[in-house]
């Protein structure tokens, strides 16, 4: 069906739902429900065909089943981590090196840069690694959950070398954009040159980051991540004075080495990297390719299902050798428990996927929000629209990458329609150029933490043991910050850019972090007077 304002009924109906009534398993539902509605109309039958056919489609995916089910053995390699006393020992040494919530939370954001390479990666493990810790320094699960978010796809959009940077080079090329001999592409240049030289302007993902450090280091809190703060370190409760979620207590066997922690996390990232070299081609594993080709041909999610298998053989063999009671009863517990603790998150994952799939496949939303990029709109003005669009695009479909995919074309054409001279276009005599794409990337990124059925949303909480709703909520209010000042700086950069390229970078840029932290100091500092 031909896209039309019907396809944005779904999506705002599901921001609204979750919103007011926190059960965002019943707002995809209601989600999906209303969407097949809309495109096969009001026909039980039809409907429960098409939404049939559309979960179908989700599961038979191999790339979502490699996700799923390594949701499924982390959780597994989580608990019996745990079981063998592993996360204890490990929590001991760092609590005598860590004397701080700062220093905690600081170690969460530093630990988020070993793991450039995949943003479900980095928020997965790091997440499995603080948790303890933060868990001993009672800082709330949604503050773990922000530290993890802020970092994990604002910092791999911002890297080439990584499994973002792999798409976004697809993309570019995709789009038209190509230095190659023999092709004729709609913009000429090298995609990685025009990638590395877009990263300065994705304001948001560099804004983010900037503000989770700054928060840390300054021990700033305000808004309901304030009011966590207060319960957590008053009563010890982590989730807001609400019922813990269900998951292990990491109380039991303190009496575990290092090893037993050490050793499958090594394992576990050791793996990961060489099935990613291997799936990937690289000359390191025997292929020809160099890390950037690599990446972008890599099978990310089945390497992460691979290492995780690994792990589990390495967890049993390092159990037996331990001449541990009841592995085998101890191995099927553990997996029964991991499956509960990923339970919910499996769930709204199928439900956001299908709920995405018949977005994008059915009603075109993407497309639809799209069209509404014009170029008969000021010329200043292009990069805010791209940005806003792309936010708007991310939180409505739940997919940055899909977001990506869909507006990318849109802007390549619009921004070679706007080039000063003719064929062949170089990004130089296309104004706005690299501004517009950086619009882009930050949208995609921007989106994902304004929106309950992101799959980054989903994974983080999940990662974090938070509940999903007030991990969105608190987020929102740490993330509004960095949204205005991208907002601010989108909007200079438009109204400088004959001013040099550079010169309005160095404007926006400022203009926008002096915005960002000012509102960041502000927000403090009326949290801490109406405390007073």
């Amino acid at each position: 069906m031909n896209p039309t304002w019907t396809s944005i009924i779904p999506p705002l109906l599901v921001l609204v739902t979750a919103a007011l009534t926190k059960r965002v398993i019943a707002s995809l539902a209601l989600g999906i429900v209303t969407a097949s509605i809309i495109v096969v109309g009001p026909a039980p039958i039809a409907v429960l065909s098409h939404l049939f056919n559309a979960l179908t489609t989700v599961l038979s995916d191999l790339d979502r089943i490699y996700l799923f089910l390594f949701l499924g053995c982390l959780g597994t390699i989580i608990e019996l981590i745990t079981h063998m006393g592993g996360v204890s020992a490990y929590t001991q040494l760092l609590r005598s090196q860590l004397r701080s919530k700062r220093a905690v939370e600081t170690s969460s954001l530093m630990l988020s840069l070993l793991f450039f390479i995949d943003d479900f990666l980095n928020s997965l493990i790091t997440g499995a690694i603080m948790r303890p810790l933060t868990d001993a320094y009672k800082i709330p699960r949604v503050k773990l959950a922000f530290l993890l978010n802020a970092m994990s796809s604002a910092l791999c959009v911002l890297i080439p070398a990584s499994t973002w940077g792999a798409t976004i080079l697809a993309q570019l090329n995709a789009a038209g954009i190509s230095d190659e001999v023999g092709i004729t592409p709609l913009i000429n240049g090298d995609p990685l040159i025009i990638y590395l030289t877009t990263i300065p302007f994705v304001f948001y993902a560099i804004f983010i980051i900037g503000s989770a450090w700054f928060i840390v280091r300054r021990q700033l809190s305000f808004g309901s991540m304030h009011q966590q703060e207060i319960i957590a370190e008053a009563t010890g409760n982590l989730f807001g004075g609400k019922k813990p979620l269900p998951g292990r207590q990491q109380t039991e066997n303190t009496q575990g080495s290092l090893a037993s922690f050490l050793v499958p996390i090594s394992i576990f990232i050791c793996a990961v990297i060489g099935f990613i070299l291997w799936t990937g081609g690289s000359w390191l594993s025997g292929g020809t390719r160099g890390i950037v080709e690599t990446l972008k041909n890599a099978n990310t999610t089945w390497s992460l299902l691979a290492a995780s298998i690994v792990t589990l053989i390495t967890i049993t063999l390092l159990m037996f050798a331990q001449k541990r009671k009841s592995v085998t009863y101890t191995i099927g517990k553990s997996a029964v428990d991991g499956f509960m603790l990923m339970k919910d998150s499996l769930i709204v994952l199928v439900l956001a996927f299908t709920f995405g799939y018949i977005l994008n496949t059915d009603l075109q939303t993407g497309s639809y929000i799209a069209q509404l990029i014009s170029t008969t709109l000021p010329l200043f003005i292009l990069p805010f629209i791209i940005f806003v669009l792309a936010s708007a695009t991310t939180a409505s479909t739940g997919s940055s990458w899909g977001t990506i995919a869909v507006l990318m074309p849109l802007t390549i054409k619009t921004l070679a329609s706007l080039a000063t001279t003719t064929p062949p276009l170089i990004p130089a005599n296309i104004p706005l150029f690299f501004a517009s794409l950086g619009a882009l990337l930050a949208g995609s990124v921007a989106g994902a933490h304004f929106s309950p059925i992101t799959d980054a949303t989903v994974v983080t909480a999940m990662s974090a043991g938070a509940y999903q709703m007030d991990h969105v909520r608190t987020l929102m209010s740490y993330a509004t910050p960095a949204l205005i000042g991208s907002c601010i700086a989108f909007l200079i950069t438009g109204l400088t850019y004959q001013w040099g390229l550079w010169t309005s970078y160095a404007i926006a840029a400022s203009s926008g972090a002096a915005i960002t932290i000012g509102m960041l100091l502000i927000r403090n500092w009326r949290a801490k007077r109406t405390t007073i």
